[in-house]
């Protein structure tokens, strides 16, 4: 019987981070597990992909009228992204994401590490690629561009959506990707996951901000608040880096989360992992 896991053939035998169908039987040690090789490609896509979701975001958020453009908006460069990169990393573009798949065993720590990384840069990279555009175009006032929600919104309205959406995303995309039978619906790996987000962006953005991805809110705190000091300190009413950690916690907490209930509802693929680890 071969193994299944969802990431590209590049990645496959018997490296932790196989997402592909391997007949390998050989045991993960510990250090196969966490310290597998590093792979500048699969870097380098989820570095662009979260260039590209970033860069979106920043500039629908100031140039829409409404919400549902910007949830139309990241459907159509989401889902094209995550089919542009999906053979390449798994086109994760989320700390969350990453999180849900390392707990479920598809990709090791090093690469966690590397890929949470690079999609952090990426985000700074995107939000800023925005801010000079707009500002350059349009001379947009700093302070109504696209960040993380104000401290009025309550802690726990905050931190509950946060999670709810980002555990939907996760969990949309353990399933979508690490069965045997997804690859006969492979083609919807894109809008399936996207799908999500622009629900998510439709039910919370005026509330939470809807982002379900602690790169892109830390990229949208740090841009700001470097723009800002940088430009016109008297514009900084308040610091959004402050409140980023609700952005980390909700969205990585529904990774675990996501993770534990996909071994919950595909016990199978729990006592694949068993297997592996003993």
């Amino acid at each position: 019987m071969s193994n299944y896991s969802p990431l590209p053939n590049n990645l496959s035998g018997d490296d932790p981070d196989a997402f592909v169908i391997t007949g390998s039987k050989k045991r993960k040690t510990l250090k196969d597990r966490f310290m597998n090789q590093f792979k500048l490609n699969a870097i380098l896509a989820e570095f662009i992909g979260t260039y590209i979701l970033a860069l979106t975001l920043g500039m629908v958020a100031i140039n829409a009228n409404t919400i549902e453009d910007v949830s139309i908006s990241v459907l159509l460069v989401l889902s094209t992204s995550i089919e542009m990169f999906r053979d390449i990393s798994g086109s994760h573009f989320n700390p969350a994401v990453t999180f849900g798949n390392f707990v479920r065993g598809t990709i090791g720590i090093s690469n966690t590490i590397l890929y949470i990384t690079s999609q952090i840069l990426g985000a700074i990279a995107g939000v800023a690629t925005a801010y000079q555009f707009l500002l350059s175009t349009f001379n947009y006032n700093l302070k109504d561009m696209f960040v993380v929600v104000p401290p009025q919104v309550l802690p726990d309205v905050i931190l509950g959506g946060e999670f709810l959406f980002s555990f939907m995303l996760v969990l949309v995309m353990l399933n979508v990707t690490s069965h045997k039978e997804s690859e006969k619906r492979n083609s919807l790996v894109g809008i399936s996951v996207a799908s999500v987000v622009s629900a998510g962006i439709f039910s919370l953005g005026n509330i939470t901000g809807a982002c379900f991805n602690p790169a892109i809110a830390s990229g949208a705190a740090i841009i700001h608040v470097l723009w800002n000091k940088a430009i016109d300190p008297e514009k900084m009413n308040w610091d959004p880096l402050k409140y980023v950690w609700y952005y980390w916690t909700a969205p990585m907490a529904a990774g675990f989360a996501a993770a534990i209930i996909y071994f919950v509802i595909s016990p199978s693929e729990f006592k694949r992992l068993y297997k592996e680890w003993h």
